[in-house]
């Protein structure tokens, strides 16, 4: 039985984590907006920077490759 599977290259790789990245920035900012506990809100508002910090790296790294260009 041969599996056929499929080889994904850097651009699909990145692309793929810069679109996770997207997401889970987008639900943190959520759950820190409704947020009622200010300690809860706290840790919420570090992940969601600490998240920002590794999508701008994600998107510095896909735009110097010429993956994500932009105007």
């Amino acid at each position: 039985m041969q599996l056929n599977i499929p080889n994904f290259g850097d651009k699909e790789i990145l692309n793929d984590a810069l679109n996770s990245e997207k997401h889970l920035t987008s639900t943190y900012n959520t759950f820190a907006n409704e947020c009622a506990n200010p300690q809860l809100r706290g840790a919420l508002m570090q992940l969601l920077n600490d998240e920002h910090a590794i999508q701008f790296d994600v998107f510095t790294e896909m735009h110097n490759r010429g993956f994500y260009p932009t105007p």
